[in-house]
């Protein structure tokens, strides 16, 4: 992801999504809802969304305000999701959502998701944010007002919640590649662009190159949380403080 978000942060969140979002389906859906949902995805006939994010951050899932009540054999959702990618173009929402019960992020327990049509009745896109960079897709906020889906649209277990520290610190590795691509083009431009007296803007500026030099600390500073953290997923120990920083 370090490496590919350098060319293209939108092919490596593309490269991120085949890895990490389609296989959490696969382990976290029905055979019905794979066939359904997932295959047509893959052929890239459909699209799907995460409508994840949240006003007091994309893991805080304690502090989520969109619930989801049960209705028979259908449930029935209201709340909005922020910063969605492709939220205004997508086929389907993978929507989680809260009960009511006391969250447990390491279980999931008190969270459900649901695979929602986006053309439901009481769904509505809001504001699309206009970003400097990433460009390769739309970013929005999603509603929903008494949204019914059905019991058989709710997935085996709340999805990219157990392992949702994870596919941040994979959307920290893409962050991480831009950054240092950002200061590797920036310190190239200074020390092409010459000044009269035939010095270039970097050699003639000290202060510019300690500007870029805390910048660069800083992006090494992140390269060690993002390795660190993965390391330790890898070990089989998972660093929750890791992966907020």
């Amino acid at each position: 992801m370090e490496e590919l978000s350098k060319e293209s942060y939108t092919f490596a969140l593309l490269a991120m999504i085949e890895n990490v979002f389609i296989r959490g389906m696969m382990e976290g859906c029905t055979p019905e809802q794979i066939k359904k949902y997932v295959v047509p995805t893959m052929k890239g006939e459909k699209l799907l969304a995460l409508a994840l994010n949240e006003a007091p951050g994309a893991l805080f899932f304690d502090g989520y305000s969109t619930k989801a009540v049960r209705d028979g054999d259908n449930w029935i959702i209201n709340g909005n999701k922020c910063f969605i990618t492709l939220g205004d173009v997508t086929d389907y929402y993978i929507v989680i959502a809260r009960t009511g019960e006391p969250v447990n992020p390491l279980t999931g327990e008190g969270l459900v998701s649901f695979i929602v049509p986006a053309d439901a009745e009481g769904i509505s896109v809001g504001h699309i944010e206009k970003k400097v960079g990433w460009k390769g897709s739309h970013t929005g906020t999603v509603y929903f007002e008494n949204v019914k889906v059905s019991d058989a649209d709710r997935t085996l277990a709340p999805l990219f919640v157990v392992g949702a520290n994870f596919m941040g610190a994979l959307y920290a590795a893409c962050d991480l590649g831009g950054a240092e691509k950002c200061i590797e083009l920036t310190a190239a431009f200074l020390k092409g662009r010459i000044q009269e007296g035939g010095l270039s803007v970097w050699d003639a500026h000290e202060s510019i190159r300690n500007k870029v030099a805390e910048l660069e600390v800083k992006v090494r500073v992140l390269k060690m949380a993002v390795y660190s953290f993965l390391q330790d997923f890898s070990n089989g120990e998972p660093n929750f403080v890791g992966t907020r920083i």
